[in-house]
Formats: structure tokens, sequence, C-alpha cells
């Protein structure tokens, strides 16, 4: 007959002639497996083996400097980083993204989403010396970018001698995306016009008398979500 013994874990038979050794979650280290084989005759022997059980190597991934973009005009990219997986070296590292494309090697990549794709998982699969694998997910999150509209209350504007020449700005048009909400405006122009309130959506710019040349004025908007866009427009004074 047959008798089993481990140091670890439970066997499902001890006296069968295959049983399975079951180690309980996380066990790492050593362990001795005996067999005692015993004839009719009750003669006996004894083989003892020892298996070496190592950890399972554990995956960690994330995105720096977040795991959250403003989209951009050509696609947005991220930065994974894997850095703080652990288990027995060399480790290798495999990734892969449910939408878009992977550039680079090792424990650290860039993932580039394309154009208008809202949301990815990147997912690596760290596998260690002993070929043992692990595995991390990292979800990344675009938000579009806000919709700036720039205008003039008009293209040309005629000044009278000496009188100082004036455009209203209006950004109203502007919106924001993907449930976002614009927070701020901020104008510029060129020239040497003053801009009675670069902050607002609606506003004037005032030039000094005598005044002429043709001129740009640029909007950016700020949404909820951080991201930004811009516009511009011209105008003439004569």
């Amino acid at each position: 007959g047959f008798a089993w013994t481990s140091t670890a874990g439970s066997l499902s038979s001890a006296s069968g002639s295959r049983p399975v050794l079951t180690l309980p979650p996380g066990f790492a280290g050593a362990v001795d497996v005996t067999l005692t084989v015993t004839d009719a005759d009750g003669c006996a022997a004894t083989l003892s083996r020892r298996v070496d059980v190592t950890p399972l190597p554990v995956a960690a991934a994330a995105a720096l400097p977040s795991a959250e973009a403003c989209e951009g005009a050509s696609g947005t990219s991220f930065d994974i980083d894997a850095t703080a997986s652990t288990g027995v070296a060399p480790l290798t590292y495999a990734w892969s993204v449910t939408s878009g494309s992977v550039s680079g090697t090792g424990s650290r990549v860039t993932v580039t989403l394309p154009p208008g794709a809202a949301a990815a998982t990147v997912t690596v699969v760290v596998t260690d010396a002993n070929g043992c694998t692990s595995s991390a997910d990292v979800p990344l999150v675009v938000h579009p970018a806000p919709v700036a509209d720039a205008r003039v209350a008009s293209a040309t504007v005629c000044a009278s001698s000496g009188s100082e020449p004036s455009v209203d700005l209006d950004a109203s048009g502007s919106s924001a995306r993907g449930g976002a909400s614009i927070v701020s405006y901020a104008w510029s122009v060129t020239g040497p016009g003053t801009i009675a309130d670069p902050a607002s959506a609606t506003t004037t710019v005032t030039y000094p008398a005598d005044t002429s040349g043709t001129f740009t004025a640029t909007l950016v908007v700020t949404d909820s979500s951080g991201c930004t866009s811009s516009a511009s427009s011209t105008f003439t004074v004569r």
C-alpha cells in the first residue's frame, strides 16, 4: 500500500497512488513530500522529494502623472509605469491596450489613444524568472476638449480723427463637452489695444486714437476638467 505525508498543505488522499497536494493561498517555500510503499510481505521503502514553491510575481502599474488627460488633436498619450512590480528577477513585461497603440518595451511604455477615444484599459502581464505571471490593469480616461468661439462685433472699425476705436469681443458661443462646463475665459489681442475685462465672456478692446492696422483677438477657454481650447478672429481698424 501507499502512505503519503507532506510538511505543508493537504493531500487529496493519504493512501492513493496519485494524490494531489494542495497548498494554501500565498504559500511560498519548501514542501517535503514523503511516500512509504509497503508490499504484501510487510516490507517497506520510503522516498522523499522536496517541492520548492516560489511566490507569484505581483504586477503593479500606474499612469504618470495621471490616468486622466485632455484630448489631443492627433490622439492622447499616457506614460504607463510598472516598476512597482515584484517577483524573481529578471522580470519581463507584456503590454496591451483595448484601444490605441503601445510604444516602447520594458517596465515603462507610452500608450496613445486615437482621436475620439473617451476611455481605454491598459494591461501589463509580468512574468518572472520562474515563468510565473501576474497582471495589472490601468483604466484611462480622456476628457474631450472644449470648443472655443471667438467673435468680434465688426471685422472693420472706422475710427474718427482723435477718437479711440473699440471692438466688442464675444465668447458666449464657446461650449464644453463630456459633461464639463466652461470655467474661465482669457482674451488677448495684438497691437496696442487694452481689453476692459480679459476674463469675461463678453468684453471690449480699445485702441489709442489714430491707431490703424489689422489685429487679432485670441480667446482661450478652460473647462471644469482642466482642458483648454483656443480660437482667434481678426479685425481691421481704419
